[in-house]
């Protein structure tokens, strides 16, 4: 495919109509650098940051310029794109956070969510918080001297979660930093900077075209190997879960998961209703690590998404099992009916599901989520 078949050049004289577009940009490295450096270049307006990650010395060489050693290195990469966006004149502002713990509320403010994530699992998050809500979503990835971008209308077709990609993408097992290492003692490291600015050069001209109303490069891949470049449609997976539709709007309580205790909740809605109701948990949360052989516990008190695989028991060095609960009603212990939502592992910006004893299914979020998000650093 040649690149002048993909390029609408009608678009981009009329650019000034989407400049002002609120971008959400997914991951400050390499890639998430150059997409912020080519976004400011055309001239886009209001940019918000996400990432929880620190700049190392070694991250200076491939992100566009925009980190320098001497700066930068410690501070928040997330905090120093923003500072560079906003030294061009641009409103930005930065949240440093994992973006396994944001819910679909948080993603629906936005007019387009850019991708530059290298953790599959974040990307999966990410995809089933927008999943069929309409919002105009774009990945970009890199290995070696290639690099691939994805897009998304996440309509009633194709979702993030959907992705079929072949396995040389896929980042899973080795991720991008160590990846660099071992291309800088191999001699390739200065082809994943260009495949990084790449990448973004893509990932910013179709995010242009498409929002021109150009709709050919909708629910695509492209994957630029040796300067021959391919597009490969994108397939709704039918047996992906996130394609259901909504069929009960959230009730509005005031409040966020940041100040709310799971005890809290449920006293309003018994109060509320008059009946006991259960609350389900965003993510299983673990009460403790347990040994198989002495018995020997260790409380934990973390959604497991932040909790990493059990150590050896320190007593007999045995192995441990986790005590987890996936919901939240009166009979939960009272230590854990304590903690607000958010340190149970509720995302914010969430509906929160709850049911009663019979069985009926229904549906919160809180009003001061997106408030107290900017108030709060989520690590």
């Amino acid at each position: 495919m040649d690149n002048r078949d993909i390029f609408d050049f009608a678009a981009f004289t009329e650019i000034e109509k989407y400049q002002s577009k609120k971008i959400l940009l997914l991951g400050a490295g390499a890639v998430g650098a150059n997409i912020m450096l080519t976004l400011l270049l055309m001239g886009f307006k209001d940019i918000t940051v996400l990432d929880f990650d620190k700049v190392e010395a070694h991250n200076c060489s491939r992100a566009a310029g925009l980190f320098l050693p001497d700066r930068d290195t410690g501070k928040y990469k997330a905090d120093v794109l923003r500072d560079y966006a906003l030294s061009w004149g641009a409103k930005s502002e930065s949240l440093i956070c994992d973006v396994r713990d944001l819910g679909k509320h948080f993603f629906r403010s936005f007019g387009a969510v850019l991708v530059a994530l290298d953790n599959m699992e974040a990307v999966c998050s990410v995809g089933a918080a927008i999943a069929g809500s309409g919002i105009l979503t774009l990945r970009a990835a890199t290995n070696e001297y290639n690099y691939s971008v994805e897009v998304f209308d996440n309509n009633s077709d194709a979702c993030l979660c959907c992705w079929r990609g072949d396995v040389s993408m896929d980042t899973r097992v080795t991720g991008c930093g160590e990846k660099y290492t071992a291309e800088m003692a191999a001699g390739k490291a200065p082809a994943l900077q260009v495949s990084s600015a790449m990448a973004a050069n893509r990932l910013v001209g179709i995010l242009v075209q498409t929002l021109g109303g150009n709709v050919m490069h909708i629910n695509a891949r492209y994957y630029d190997s040796f300067n021959a470049l391919h597009k490969f449609p994108i397939l709704r997976d039918e047996n992906c879960p996130f394609h259901e539709k909504e069929t009960k709007s959230a009730k509005i309580l005031s409040g966020s998961v940041f100040t709310v205790t799971a005890g809290q909740i449920l006293s309003h809605l018994k109060e509320e209703t008059s009946a006991a109701h259960t609350v389900v948990c965003h993510d299983d949360f673990v009460l403790e690590f347990t040994c198989r052989n002495c018995g020997m516990s260790e409380p934990v008190l973390k959604p497991l998404r932040k909790v990493s695989s059990p150590a050896a028991c320190k007593n007999c060095g045995g192995i441990r099992n986790a005590k987890t609960l996936n919901t939240i009603s009166e009979n939960t212990p009272k230590h854990v009916l304590n903690l607000t939502l958010w340190e149970i592992g509720f995302r914010c910006c969430d509906d929160i599901y709850f049911y009663n004893e019979l069985q009926e299914i229904f549906f919160c979020k809180f009003e001061e989520d997106f408030l107290k998000l900017r108030e709060n650093t989520l690590l």
